[in-house]
C-alpha cells in the first residue's frame, strides 16, 4: 500500500515502468534467445537508465514524456491527444 498519494505502484522494491523495463527482456531473454545471465544484464542497464532519465523530475516523468511525443501510441484517459492544439474553430 502506498505511503502517501502520489507515490507510484510498486512491485517488490521497483515502480511498475521500471519493472516492465526489467521484465521484458528477462522474459524474451529466457524464452526466446535461451540466455538468461545476458537478459538479466541488459535488463539491469535498462533499469539503470530509466532511473536516470527520471532523475529528479519525479516518477510519473516517463509517463508524461510518452503522452507528449507518442500522442497515437499512449494516451492519458482524463486529457485530451496531446496532437490536438486547437478546442475550438
Amino acid at each position: 500500500m502506498p505511503k502517501y498519494m502520489d507515490e507510484p505502484w510498486k512491485i517488490a522494491f521497483l515502480t511498475v515502468d521500471e519493472f516492465a523495463v526489467i521484465a521484458v527482456p528477462v522474459l524474451l531473454g529466457i524464452f526466446i534467445l535461451n540466455a538468461p545471465v545476458i537478459a538479466m544484464c541488459v535488463g539491469s542497464v535498462l533499469v539503470s537508465l530509466i532511473k536516470k532519465l527520471k532523475g529528479e523530475e519525479g516518477h510519473y516523468f516517463v509517463r508524461h514524456l510518452m503522452y507528449w511525443h507518442l500522442p497515437q501510441v499512449f494516451y492519458l484517459r482524463a486529457t485530451p491527444p496531446s496532437c490536438q492544439r486547437e478546442f475550438l474553430g
